[in-house]
């Protein structure tokens, strides 16, 4: 099940490339000299800052490293970068790499900086490949970078031998900068984050810039928590196998609804649309035998909990979709559970009352319209019973209809 499960996760994951489609939007560049140019930008909407950019204009697609301009703005959501040059420490930061014995990694170029607060004083932000942020305030034509870094003891003489050291050296930086202002800033418990290097920059730009407006990008709304509420059929088929005589039956198979809500939290700035989600979801597992043997009758009530990884084609307005994970099945009240052996009209349980609790792999692919998902699902072959004489499998494929109430 778990070999299953891991294979389903990197077919996932490798799903990413292969649909890396291009998506020009309306944007503008800036050049060196302070002209600008309006055309189309193939935005991905960058986990990681780009190296270069692919512009537009008038069906000719040029790619300008950060090198070759001053910056870049998004239409839609105005979604700035600009371009600065410098030296960044981009060391992967393992346990390996940051001992005292291995230098950093140093790169000095040109970069890409995303605009994370608009203003007089800005809050730039750069994230390199290891997925590590680089902070810098611009004032004007000044550029100071916020340095934070994180070191691994290994001199056996050190009282934190063993541990991880931290040096937040941008937090002094900031006490001598903004030093100037009294505003209530606690600098030596600022995190290395946005939301509190941007409320820091916010004060101090009130104290020094009064009345001046400030902005943050706009917030992405593919970015936001999904909540809805979901409902289909589920079609249900069934194994039974083992010396128990309840195995010696033909089982039909059963139709069932199924209902829920769920919650979907996007991943990933990017244009390929990662989600994880949460879904709490009624399910009903019923059958009978055909009447030619025995008479088994067993409905039993679940509620499942469901985690799935998904992967969401980002181009078009009707977008398909592939999901995978794990389901945890706890059974509801008692139900029915009747074995009545032909001839016999002593009744016992046909599945000893059934598991309590069972874990399938499920798995589904659908498209996506607006607030509307259709998806087809399965749940192939997890066990329900409770016997050690008899193995009842289940194998399930769902019809659902999602609706997403707050997007």
């Amino acid at each position: 099940m778990k070999s299953s499960l891991y294979l389903l996760m990197a077919l996932l994951l490798l799903i990413n490339p292969v649909f890396a489609q291009q998506q020009y939007v309306p944007a503008t560049i800036i050049f060196p000299s302070g002209d600008s140019l309006a055309g189309e930008i193939d935005y991905r909407k960058w986990d990681i800052e780009p190296q270069s950019v692919n512009f537009r204009h008038n069906g000719t697609v040029t790619g300008y490293p950060a090198g070759k301009l001053s910056g870049f703005r998004i239409h839609g959501n105005n979604d700035t970068y600009t371009a600065l040059y410098t030296k960044l420490d981009i060391t992967h930061e393992t346990i390996e790499n940051m001992t005292s014995d291995k230098p950093r990694v140093v790169v000095e170029g040109h970069f890409f900086y995303r605009i994370m607060l608009h203003g007089p004083i800005q809050l730039l932000l750069h994230t390199d490949k290891h997925m590590r942020q680089h902070f810098a305030i611009r004032d004007q034509d000044t550029v100071m970078h916020l340095i934070r870094e994180s070191r691994y003891i290994d001199n056996p003489e050190s009282p934190i031998y063993g541990k991880l050291q931290v040096l937040n050296h941008f937090r002094h930086q900031l006490t001598l900068y903004m030093g100037d202002c009294k505003a209530k800033t606690n600098y030596d418990a600022l995190d290395y984050r946005t939301e509190q290097l941007s409320k820091a920059i916010v004060r101090y730009t009130a104290c020094k810039h009064p009345g001046t407006a400030i902005a943050a990008p706009k917030k992405d709304k593919h970015l936001r928590t999904m909540l809805g509420i979901m409902a289909g059929g589920s079609f249900n088929s069934f194994k039974l196998t083992g010396e128990h005589m309840v195995a010696r039956n033909s089982i039909k198979a059963s139709v069932s609804p199924t209902f829920g809500l769920f919650m979907d939290l996007p991943l990933s700035r990017r244009r390929q649309q990662f989600a994880l989600l949460t879904e709490l979801v009624y399910d009903n597992i019923k059958f009978q035998s055909d009447g030619k043997l025995d008479k088994v009758d067993v409905n039993f009530n679940y509620m499942s909990l469901q985690l799935l990884l998904r992967y969401t084609y980002p181009l078009g307005q009707v977008r398909p979709y592939i999901n995978g994970g794990m389901g945890l099945l706890l059974k509801v009240g008692k139900g029915t559970d009747v074995y009545e052996r032909q001839g016999n009209y002593a009744q016992m349980d046909a599945l000893g009352g059934g598991r309590q609790l069972t874990m399938p792999i499920v798995a589904g692919v659908g498209v996506r319209y607006q607030r509307w998902n259709a998806e087809l699902r399965v749940k192939p072959s997890y066990a329900i019973e409770d016997f050690i004489l008899l193995n009842a499998r289940t194998n399930t494929m769902q019809v659902l209809v999602r609706y997403i109430l707050r997007q």
